[in-house]
């Protein structure tokens, strides 16, 4: 899988020093949690959301997050492939940098 989702919440979790039983009650179990943070699987956006919340990490207009996923999609697809199309993928990933710093930082 490739959400960055979940790798954003471990990051902003152990940046925080909060434990995964802590940011998970009233949300998820934590074992779900742990599973959403190793993209083991990809959870509902409410989750996400509320996990975001409880983080305070703000996201980015749903559109442009969407543009993003689909870019790196096929980054991950073409670098996998070799695919010399990677090297337009990530020059259209450096058009959004500088929102995508604003929420990952």
């Amino acid at each position: 899988m490739n959400d960055y989702r979940g790798l954003l919440i471990k990051k902003q979790r152990k940046e925080l020093d909060i434990s995964l039983e802590a940011l998970s009650h009233g949300v998820c179990s934590p074992s779900y949690l742990s599973k959403i943070e190793n993209n083991i699987l990809v959870a509902n956006d409410d989750i996400y959301n509320l996990l975001f919340k409880k983080l305070g990490i703000s996201t980015m207009d749903t559109i442009k997050e969407e543009k993003i996923k689909q870019m790196l999609d096929l980054f991950f697809k073409y670098y996998m492939s070799s695919d010399s199309k990677v090297f337009k993928i990530i020059n259209e990933l450096l058009e959004y940098k500088d929102e995508v710093v604003k929420w990952y930082p």
